[in-house]
């Protein structure tokens, strides 16, 4: 039996939010260890993860660019690899079946959004935490 639409929907947005926590979880934990490194504290985390979320962005952003018109290909054909294997070993990811391959977003639209989460972080340490 095919799991229903809305199941499979379910399961695409538990898969881009649990890599995109993931990748933003690693990156603040490496902003945080530069800036206690450096001697700029909380800070300077906030500025390295605001460089790092704009890095990343730009980054996603190069490779959501199809390079050919052939280049241009269903969502969900590139092996899984890197922050998409770590990510699948770890909960709420390991709880869901992978989404069908025609559902299953790019790993640049992850990485995409994992960025949006990474400057989402920032302002929030910024806004929310008063971190100056």
């Amino acid at each position: 039996m095919k799991p229903g639409r809305w199941r499979i929907i379910g399961y695409v947005l538990l898969d881009l939010g649990s890599y995109a926590v993931t990748v933003a979880g690693v990156t603040f934990l490496l902003a945080l260890a530069v800036g206690i490194g450096t001697g700029g504290g909380l800070v300077r985390t906030k500025a390295m993860l605001f460089l790092f979320g704009f890095l990343l962005m730009g980054y996603a952003t190069v490779r959501l660019w199809p390079r050919t018109p052939n280049d241009v290909r269903r969502p969900g054909q590139a092996p899984r690899r890197g922050p998409d294997v770590i990510d699948r070993q770890m909960p709420p990811a390991t709880w869901a079946p992978d989404p069908p391959a025609e559902w299953t977003p790019a790993p640049a639209t992850k990485l995409f959004v994992a960025s949006l989460v990474v400057l989402a972080i920032s302002y929030i340490m910024e806004v929310g935490f008063d971190v100056a």
